[in-house]
């Protein structure tokens, strides 16, 4: 899960190299694509209980 997060860091740097704009798009969905990928398959790897955990911090508690 944790190996995606280059690629996630990728994403920000992306416009600001000298490619058309056709290759920049297919360079971010390919790196969303790919970082989506390696962090769902590392979940799996993990084991339900690491991603009962990592749902856990996605969701918020209701406010009273």
């Amino acid at each position: 899960m944790v190996g995606s997060l280059p690629l996630w860091l990728v994403l920000p740097i992306l416009p600001f190299i000298g490619v058309s704009i056709a290759a920049k798009a297919m360079a971010a969905t390919a790196v969303v694509v790919v970082a989506e990928l390696m962090f769902w398959g590392g979940a799996v790897l993990a084991g339900p209980a690491t991603v009962r955990r990592v749902k856990g911090w996605w969701r918020r508690e209701p406010t009273k």
